[in-house]
């Protein structure tokens, strides 16, 4: 079979092969052993050796867009008390949830971790909470607000007079360039359906926003 394929080929396709094999072979090398793949276009995206179709046919490779995270968190930290805002200004890449509950210290999850904020003294009071809603300008029926054009997220929780007294502000990230993995289930066949699954966090919803647009 090996011989039949080397028939079938011209001293072109034979060459750019071999050049392909020498620079996959040192990639392999450099990554221990993992493959580059890509997807070929003209071919129903269907998936491909990124050093050949380099070779024989770049133009029909689907190029991937470079991960890039963005979120603009200053206006989250702006609804904060200074004392906060100056604790959490050093986490913002890391960041992903604030938690003020009255009558509790206030925290922070940054990489996964719970930190606490102002020192053991500290507690979120009712005014504190008041100046958050208040700059937030309420919330919707299920207790949410959102900031606008942004992906930001605020959960209220209310006691049994609807007072609320406690609110979580999760941070919201756009990241673009990252649909380029399913790009083969996305264009292959209209037809068919994708359903996303993951742990909350681990970015459904990112991927579906950015397949969309």
């Amino acid at each position: 079979a090996y011989y039949k394929i080397m028939e079938s080929m011209d001293e072109v396709q034979w060459t750019a092969i071999q050049r392909a094999s020498d620079v996959r072979e040192k990639t392999a090398a450099l990554n221990g052993g993992n493959r580059s793949i890509c997807f070929d276009v003209e071919n129903n995206y269907r998936i491909s050796s990124l050093e050949l179709l380099k070779e024989t046919n770049p133009s029909q490779m689907l190029r991937q867009e470079p991960l890039i995270v963005s979120s603009d968190i200053s206006t989250l930290l702006s609804m904060l008390s200074q004392d906060l805002r100056g604790e959490l200004i050093k986490h913002t890449d890391k960041l992903s949830e604030v938690a003020l509950d009255k009558g509790r210290h206030p925290h922070a999850w940054v990489d996964g971790q719970r930190i606490f904020l102002a020192g053991p003294q500290r507690l979120v009071d009712q005014e504190e909470i008041n100046t958050v809603v208040q700059k937030l300008g309420g919330f919707g029926s299920d207790n949410r607000a959102g900031l606008e054009r942004q992906l930001h997220r605020i959960s209220a929780m209310r006691n049994r007079d609807n007072k609320i007294l406690g609110l979580t502000m999760r941070v919201g990230r756009h990241v673009s360039g990252n649909t380029g993995m399913i790009a083969d289930l996305l264009f292959s066949d209209p037809t068919k359906s994708i359903l996303f699954l993951g742990e909350p966090g681990s970015g459904k919803t990112t991927v579906v926003r950015e397949a969309t647009r």
